[in-house]
């Protein structure tokens, strides 16, 4: 396919001939925002309007680049023409994609003839949405019937550029509008899951396995536009395809040093019976194995195995049997508060770790009211007139309060966008989160905790903080104890010096410096707080 560049006598990478001190002024000025020098400018030479840089961007280009929603509209208030070309093919609204500007893409929605239009590369305006992981700008694209199918010049999917820009809610929107994406091959025969395991995306690979496993809701613009309707897809999918060298998802993890993703796609794999290879089952008994010690790939016991195995296996033990009864002698009250102490601690860690932290339900009627109303606000936004009037010249201006509820919309459009979860499929409240370990949305998510394996939410929270108080109380004794072990116990200079190199790394791990830098005379920025150095 050819496509007309604009037309301009400027060569490629250049200074056009035509660029002077005044045109520099005018697109520094779209640069930083500055509406009233562009409009003065404009105003006393309207030609300028026609100016291009070295690579062809006019200035609706740099409008879109940098999001000055003033310039834009008044530009497209002076009846620019919205699908001129720069050196690459591309169009305004593919560079307000490019660079995750929701406001100009908006703009630029009712201005395009065809929001799926092609670059030289054969992109189109989801394709730079979706490398650059606007989930927000991708959305509001295929509610407006972008193509989710198009294929660019190395036969990428918008679903491509998203599992390699690593945007897990991104990758979900578009397994929901169009979900055999997720078996298509690039020109090296690569998936999209395949990108994702080669650059080590977990967080993308889990949730395009459960959009295209477990979740089976879909929607598509329906006939007229006028609505989205929702359909069922179903899971005929295979994770055993190869690329042109032969590897599978799982080698390419694996080839990449991402073990335990490797794991989480033959998990998937063996879980809903997705492969077709002829792997024994004698073969996979190591894989159950681990799988039913350390849990399932992604969410792994290994901390919580390692705790319980370190406190009741050596540090108890050795506290009451050796500390306790050569060493230090405890009274019978300390013992008893000592006891209880430890008590209440592992009652708090055990209830933290089975309660459920908050999961907001999957796949709500709330989720599919919000993506309706997403679609008819985006439809009577991008159908909506400009924001403009006219002064008495006749020449047309910008409106402040029609601007102003233009940016109001835009911005609740965009933040309605945001609540969404397409993993999940749910609406998410204020302060609710994505955990990319557990795949699911937790109400009032603090973090993902490694050592209970669960996150911390609005139901367990309390359990959380109870756990660290108890243990700073039960640590300070147990520090006490192996201080006294160590102070009453024979030593050798070996021993002292051991300890005090110890306690110096410490000191200096707490301060974020190194020996190094804590001794020399000059230090970065970062280490001020020490003070001046003593050399």
């Amino acid at each position: 396919m050819s496509l007309r560049p604009v037309e301009s006598s400027v060569t490629y990478g250049r200074v056009p001939a035509n660029w002077n001190l005044k045109t520099a002024k005018l697109f520094r000025a779209v640069k930083h925002g500055g509406f009233k020098t562009v409009k003065s400018l404009v105003d006393k030479e309207p030609q300028l309007t026609q100016a291009a840089d070295s690579l062809g961007n006019t200035l609706l280009h740099w409008s879109s680049r940098w999001n000055s929603l003033e310039t834009l509209i008044y530009l497209r208030n002076l009846k620019i023409n919205s699908d001129i070309l720069n050196f690459f093919g591309q169009k305004p609204i593919h560079v307000a994609c490019s660079h995750r500007s929701f406001e100009t893409t908006l703009v630029l929605l009712q201005a395009v003839g065809d929001v799926s239009s092609v670059d030289s590369e054969l992109c189109t305006p989801l394709h730079y949405a979706s490398k650059a992981g606007d989930a927000e700008s991708a959305l509001i694209l295929l509610l407006n019937e972008a193509d989710a199918t198009a294929l660019d010049f190395h036969q990428c999917t918008p679903l491509h550029f998203a599992a390699s820009s690593g945007n897990a809610n991104l990758c979900s929107l578009l397994l929901r509008f169009y979900p055999p994406a997720f078996s298509l091959q690039d020109e090296r025969g690569n998936t999209p899951l395949h990108l994702s395991c080669c650059k080590g995306k977990s967080a993308t690979a889990l949730a395009m396995l459960h959009g295209i496993f477990a979740s089976s809701i879909g929607f598509r613009v329906g006939t007229g536009c006028q609505n989205l309707e929702f359909f069922m897809h179903p899971h005929a999918i295979f994770l055993d395809v190869r690329n042109n060298e032969g590897n599978r998802a799982e080698d390419m993890a694996t080839r990449s040093g991402h073990y335990e993703l490797a794991e989480i796609v033959r998990y998937y794999k063996h879980k809903y019976h997705a492969g077709r290879d002829s792997t024994s089952e004698r073969s996979l008994v190591p894989f159950h194995i681990r799988n039913f010690l350390l849990g399932s790939p992604g969410r792994r016991r290994v901390l919580f195995t390692y705790m319980l195995m370190v406190s009741f296996g050596w540090m108890y033990p050795y506290l009451w049997f050796r500390v306790r009864n050569t060493v230090v002698r405890l009274s019978p009250q300390q013992e008893i508060i000592f006891f209880l102490v430890n008590c209440i601690l592992w009652v708090c860690f055990f209830k933290e770790y089975v309660t459920d932290p908050g999961y907001l339900p999957q796949n709500t009627i709330e989720y599919e009211g919000s993506m309706q109303e997403i679609f008819l606000e985006s439809r009577e936004l991008a159908a909506a007139p400009f924001p403009s009037a006219e002064d008495r010249d006749g020449k047309p201006q910008l409106c402040p309060l029609a601007l102003g509820a233009f940016k109001r919309r835009a911005r609740s459009l965009r933040q309605k966008a945001q609540r969404l979860c397409h993993t999940c499929g749910c609406v998410k409240p204020l302060r609710a989160k994505h955990c990319g370990q557990c795949n699911r949305c937790v109400d009032v998510m603090d973090h993902h905790c490694p050592v209970t394996n669960n996150c911390v939410g609005k139901n367990n929270r309390v359990w959380f903080l109870l756990t660290g108080i108890f243990v700073l109380i039960s640590s300070s004794v147990t520090g006490y104890l192996a201080f006294m072990a160590w102070y009453w116990s024979p030593k050798t200079w070996f021993c002292d010096i051991f300890t005090w190199i110890l306690l110096f790394s410490g000191w200096t791990s707490a301060l974020n410096a190194s020996v190094g830098t804590s001794s020399s005379s000059t230090r970065p920025p970062y280490l001020s707080y020490l003070g001046p150095s003593s050399t």
